[in-house]
């Protein structure tokens, strides 16, 4: 598994591990690359309180999610960094 912000940060060597997986050549990176058709901003708004919410809802996935894959770096979540 791959974390989405980790692939917008490093897509050539996120795209190298996923090559690697399958035992594709890793060396081969398309064109298009670094054309990014989502630019991983958000687009939406959640009120304070909302927001509070969701991470509240969310805090034990997250952790089991950290747990299971190492790899994943908590810092690219801010809200769930902690």
């Amino acid at each position: 598994m791959l974390q989405f912000e980790q692939c917008l940060l490093d897509p050539a060597g996120q795209l190298r591990r996923t090559y690697e997986h399958p035992g594709v050549d890793p060396d081969f990176l398309p064109a298009d690359l670094a054309i990014h058709p989502n630019d991983g901003k958000v687009r939406g708004h959640f009120e304070p309180w909302l927001l509070a919410e969701i991470v509240a809802a969310y805090r034990h996935d997250v952790r089991q999610t950290l747990r299971l894959l190492p790899d994943f770096d908590p810092a690219l979540w801010p809200h769930f960094a902690r």
